[in-house]
């Protein structure tokens, strides 16, 4: 019996951060085909008053598709999203 070989292929990589006051962001996008007819798509965010122990938003999302014949996908997708709000005056709420 052949085994299948995993071919990953990176199409697109973005990644930023950057920071003004006390207030930080980052993000990264990812985009990869996994083999001829899948390729999965992965974001992470993160944006925060006081760096790293007090959080505003943070955003992990993926997904994985397989492509079934021209234009017709099935798609499984996982997220995770935690959210703190602030007043105007950056006071938690």
């Amino acid at each position: 019996m052949p085994s299948e070989k995993l071919d990953l292929q990176i199409k697109n990589n973005e990644c930023m951060g950057e920071s003004r006051g006390n207030y930080n962001m980052w993000y990264q996008y990812l985009i990869a085909q996994i083999l001829d007819k899948s390729s999965l798509i992965a974001l992470s965010q993160y944006h925060a008053f006081d760096l790293t122990y007090d959080l505003g938003l943070l955003l992990i999302n993926g997904y994985l598709d397989y492509q079934i014949r021209e234009g017709l996908k099935i798609v499984s997708e996982v997220m995770f999203f935690a959210l703190e709000s602030y007043q105007l005056d950056d006071t938690k709420e």
